[in-house]
């Protein structure tokens, strides 16, 4: 059961949505922000028992709202939660009470995320604002909304749970050693392309039925969202074209349909 928490739709004082003037590459640049990055991955565990601490340490020397969503994203991206033994009884209203809760699927990282983020804004205009709708958020930061899905963001792999190094367990054919199973934990990586996603980009993915959430100076129709193709997350960031009609189904003509497509390498 789903514990949704009392985060607002939106908040008064900002200008309502509309499509960003610039793209994510105009403002943001992954490599300007690794020290942000560092230190928000590095907070204390400590910290995860009082929000005001947190948000402290997070946005506290951070001088742009870019920079503060950004230490929120990071921090909240560290968290291997699926990984954390939460202890059997924490004090509520704090973030490892919210972090414990989406571990165990009764509330949402985009109502953390926006909690977070609201927190850490005091709901200034001119600093950063979120708008949760379902499972993704729209922020508000530098001037423009900007779109960030938090749990898409969060890569999980399997891998092992510490560095093994090879033995010999088997020769000729005859065991050395009893075979074990191998210890696995959840690794988690972050993914930038869901951080200030592209409107254009990001609702080839997701539809946000109310119109203007989409960001889009042509907000779409579920039909046309329905009826685009099927891209993969990499056609974004490969410099490829589609050429061909934008729609999910194809004609052929006499058994051939040829789907065309663009490199500026070419």
């Amino acid at each position: 059961i789903y514990e949704r928490m009392e985060v607002p739709h939106t908040f008064d004082g900002y200008p309502p949505p509309a499509p960003p003037p610039t793209k994510k590459m105009d403002i943001f640049k992954a490599e300007d922000y690794k020290l942000v990055d560092y230190k928000a991955a590095q907070a204390p565990e400590k910290l995860t028992t009082d929000y005001e601490d947190l948000i402290q340490y997070l946005t506290a020397s951070l001088g742009s709202d870019l920079a503060k969503v950004r230490s929120v994203f990071a921090w909240l991206s560290s968290q291997n939660v699926l990984s954390t033994q939460f202890p059997k009884v924490v004090k509520e209203n704090t973030p490892q009470a919210f972090l414990k809760r989406i571990k165990y699927d009764r509330t949402l990282y985009s109502d953390f995320f926006a909690l977070l983020c609201s927190k850490g804004a005091g709901y200034e205009i001119g600093q950063h604002e979120l708008k949760v709708t379902n499972r993704w958020n729209a922020v508000h930061v530098q001037g423009a909304w900007r779109l960030v899905n938090v749990p898409w963001a969060l890569v999980k792999t399997d891998g092992l749970e510490e560095d093994k190094t090879w033995i010999v367990v088997e020769q000729c054919g005859e065991a050395c050693l009893p075979r074990a199973e191998s210890k696995k934990e959840v690794l988690q990586d972050m993914d930038e392309f869901w951080f200030l996603t592209d409107p254009e980009d990001f609702n080839c993915f997701c539809f946000a039925r109310e119109r203007r959430w989409q960001l889009m100076p042509e907000p779409w129709t579920a039909e046309v969202y329905h009826g685009m193709p099927k891209f993969a997350q990499d056609y974004f960031t490969s410099d490829w074209e589609l050429l061909s009609e934008y729609k999910s189904v194809l004609k052929a003509d006499k058994g051939r349909c040829q789907i065309r497509f663009a490199h500026p390498a070419n």
